[in-house]
């Protein structure tokens, strides 16, 4: 839970730990559940490039508080 979501943001990154893509700072929020929000990933490089099917980590960095999680994209 965060108390303030404005401030977060998402990132991420590849296998060798190099950022891949950053959300919207304060994060472009989709709507979610009640009290809860969602960030849409594309699969796109912060250029808008398609990046390679393979393990990748996604950060939620809001002040001090930093959760991942592992994700894997498939062609």
């Amino acid at each position: 839970e965060l108390v303030d979501a404005a401030a977060a943001r998402v990132d991420i990154v590849d296998a060798a730990g190099h950022l891949v893509w950053r959300s919207a700072t304060p994060p472009s929020l989709g709507t979610g559940y009640s009290d809860h929000l969602e960030v849409k990933w594309d699969g796109n490089n912060g250029a808008g490039r398609a990046v390679a099917p393979g393990p990748y980590r996604v950060w939620l960095v809001a002040g001090d508080v930093r959760r991942s999680i592992q994700l894997v994209r498939v062609p």
